[in-house]
């Protein structure tokens, strides 16, 4: 398969002070080149730090006022929970959201007695990072998905994040809940993945807006239940979208019938539930050159994109592009050869003029952990006006006291490609906020 692994030295590597300072620019400026994918001036260090204490992945949501918000799981007084920041264009905190613009989930009136703990993804062993574990609805309510050691919850939030307005507890009966998703009509999609033992138990369910009643309309009585391809097993979907025509397209992994390893699945469902049997074999599709895929999206021309993990060594990126029946328009791997390390994507988004932004983090042979942000054409090429040969890496200072470093959310919004990423740290675990610069500025926002 073609392979975008390149052999030069990345000799403009950030090396990221963690320091929290003041906005210098409004978010949404005019762009002074070079807009080359350069951290901009957002911040004197080009980083937001949200929290000192999130403990594991989270959402940055684009709500319709133009403001941030950040959705993660977070450790306040030695105890884990669901917390949301909310930030005005320049940075400061949205007084309006909350109390003083962030929230605790589980200290909210009607929280069941704050047994509301992480985010889902963090709470399954298998699948950490959810794609998808909180999401906007068309009129600005917050949906959560959330889970602790006994159960799993939905919880439907207020847009100024004051009051939950319904919760459901356990939608998804015997599957862990896996990422939330809410269609442009509104109603909310969940899915989920089997318990230890049962890993092939993967179901999707729709709800009605308000999570009040399973939307009948959808599956048997509102739910799917979805089978492993024949002989398949360790069968796991992180990832689902709405495609433009109201179809349902999942990502994850299997391990084929005879096959020692895992590979990159695919699966696409009608608008009401089934198996589509135009896509790839009955309503599947397997590649046997990935282990694994994490996110995917479709663009306004219904072509899907899905990002993983290559089955190379080292390992490598890899994106697939697709046409809505799975026929392949490009399948590709991308290598930043940092320190002849791993590539691992974690996230894939869309900009307004439809390249693709893929972010993940590369596992160096020498122990660093680097954040990498790559940018591809429509036609799944390289950027090279991008960074540095279509690349931009940045790291966090190595040393004992750093583990590592994941990018869990990508967005494009107020001209700039907007970054949400944490690092372990040995006494504690910061989220962090980045603003890359696009090559041109487009109005508006654009959120897939």
């Amino acid at each position: 398969m073609p392979d975008h692994r390149t052999t030069h030295c990345h000799s403009r590597w950030l090396r990221l002070t963690l320091l929290l300072a003041s906005f210098s620019a409004p978010l949404a400026q005019a762009c002074t080149p070079p807009c080359d994918g350069s951290l901009d001036a957002w911040l004197p260090q080009s980083s937001l730090k949200t929290a000192d204490q999130n403990v594991g992945d989270g959402s940055l949501l684009l709500p319709r006022d133009g403001k941030l918000l950040v959705v993660a799981t977070c450790r306040v007084a030695n105890s884990k929970s669901v917390c949301l920041s909310k930030f005005n264009i320049d940075g400061t905190l949205d007084p309006g959201f909350g109390s003083g613009g962030r929230v605790m989930l589980r200290d909210l009136p009607g929280a069941l007695q704050g047994v509301l703990t992480v985010l889902v993804g963090d709470g399954n062993p298998f699948l950490p990072g959810a794609s998808s574990p909180a999401a906007l609805t068309p009129d600005g309510h917050i949906v959560i998905g959330a889970t602790n050691d006994f159960h799993d919850w939905v919880v439907r939030l207020s847009s100024d994040g004051k009051t939950i307005d319904s919760i459901r507890q356990d939608p998804l009966a015997s599957s862990i809940l896996q990422a939330v998703l809410v269609q442009r009509d509104g109603k909310i999609v969940l899915l989920g993945n089997g318990y230890p033992g049962y890993a092939d138990d993967i179901t999707v369910a729709r709800y009605q807006p308000d999570l009040s009643q399973a939307d009948t309309s959808f599956g048997n009585g509102g739910a799917s239940r979805l089978d492993a391809p024949a002989g398949a097993s360790d069968t796991y979907l992180r990832a689902i979208i709405e495609a433009p025509d109201h179809s349902l397209v999942l990502a994850g992994q299997t391990v084929p019938a005879g096959a020692t390893g895992s590979a990159g699945y695919v699966v696409k469902l009608t608008a009401n539930g089934w198996y589509d049997g135009g896509f790839g074999t009955g309503g599947r599709w397997i590649d046997n050159y990935a282990s694994g895929y994490i996110d995917l999206l479709a663009n306004r021309q219904g072509e899907i994109w899905v990002a993983g993990t290559a089955n190379t060594s080292p390992v490598d990126i890899r994106v697939l592009r697709m046409l809505p029946d799975a026929s392949l328009l490009g399948a590709r791997n991308y290598g930043a050869n940092c320190s002849d390390g791993d590539d691992y994507a974690s996230r894939i988004g869309i900009q307004p003029d439809g390249k693709i932004l893929v972010t993940g983090h590369c596992d160096s042979a020498i122990g660093t952990e680097t954040i990498e942000l790559l940018r591809l054409t429509t036609t799944d090429n390289l950027d090279t006006s991008f960074g540095e040969f279509g690349y931009r890496l940045f790291i966090v200072v190595h040393s004992d006291s750093y583990k590592p470093n994941f990018a869990d959310a990508i967005r494009v919004g107020g001209g700039g490609i907007l970054l949400s990423w944490h690092s372990f740290l040995q006494d504690e675990n910061p989220r962090w906020l980045s603003r890359f610069t696009l090559d041109e500025i487009f109005p508006g926002t654009f959120d897939n």
